[in-house]
């Protein structure tokens, strides 16, 4: 996309955008502002990004990206000129050399929105640029999302809930196991912001393989162990997997059966690979 009239739909939109947030963040105290602008980015702008990648490519991840901290500068920069033909030529070359879509979420266009944000924060640009980027960046990825990128095939047939735990802040990671289940063929319910009764009835009213709770505040873990505990007693399948992540548990793995999961996982490669060896074991028991 050149600057065109184009643009002109982009600065509007992002004006929009703007006008509904500025106020909040440049509200803020200068200590603040980078906090808060960045959970308007995990909890509203990446959100977007991942939904509108609804169309993700077949298989798993293949390869992943070398990305030095001057490419995202670089790419940020794009998005603020919304230089979107560069910017696809990028992601077209990595996706060319069988980088997965995934990969590409995780290290160019996640960093790119944290940095259109420390961009503002540190005075590199102003408000209307970073929405502006934000808008450009998530308008890429709608692009890339349809066109010739085929759907996931099933490489398993099962079913899984996502959730945060209740009161958590930090929800991209749970956006991100939906993009890589989803890739591989799951049936996913995500529920990065329910509230534990609609989690409880969710899993009592539909039957789960897996459920996934995510936990960065270890004050909480008693209050998770009550819950997998509750959600164990009310699942409409006596079988059902209890996959943990989060801060709390990539620190201390042992937490584990501490709140009555069966595994955990640092990262979404390995959540679904332990989530698909944890059910492939069960079927063989039977």
């Amino acid at each position: 996309m050149n600057l065109d009239d184009s643009s002109v739909c982009f600065r509007h939109d992002a004006m929009v955008l703007a006008g509904k947030e500025a106020n909040r963040v440049a509200g803020a105290a200068p200590p603040d502002r980078s906090a808060t602008l960045a959970r308007i980015i995990e909890a509203d702008v990446i959100p977007r990004l991942l939904l509108a990648s609804g169309r993700a490519g077949e298989g798993l991840p293949t390869k992943h990206l070398q990305v030095e901290p001057q490419d995202i500068d670089d790419f940020a920069k794009m998005m603020i000129a919304i230089d979107l033909t560069r910017a696809g030529v990028v992601v077209s070359s990595a996706m060319a050399r069988g980088v997965a879509l995934e990969s590409i979420l995780l290290e160019i266009f996640s960093p790119t929105a944290k940095r259109l944000g420390q961009m503002w924060v540190d005075d590199e640009c102003s408000f209307m640029d970073v929405t502006v980027g934000l808008c450009a960046l998530q308008s890429l990825l709608r692009s890339l999302s349809s066109g010739d990128i085929v759907e996931p095939r099933a490489l398993i047939d099962a079913r899984v809930a996502l959730a945060a735990m209740p009161g958590e802040q930090h929800t991209f990671g749970i956006l991100v196991l939906e993009t890589f289940f989803r890739r591989a063929g799951w049936d996913v319910v995500g529920m990065p912001l329910s509230p534990r009764d609609e989690i409880i009835a969710s899993v009592a009213r539909k039957s789960f393989d897996v459920i996934g709770f995510s936990l960065a505040r270890e004050e909480a873990l008693c209050a998770l162990r009550d819950l997998i505990t509750d959600v164990r007693s009310a699942s409409a399948n006596r079988g059902l997997i209890v996959l943990v992540g989060g801060r709390v548990f990539n620190e201390s793995p042992e937490l584990v059966r501490t709140v009555g999961a069966d595994t955990t996982a640092s990262d979404a490669d390995e959540a679904l690979v332990a989530s698909q060896n944890l059910m492939c074991s069960r079927v063989r028991k039977h």
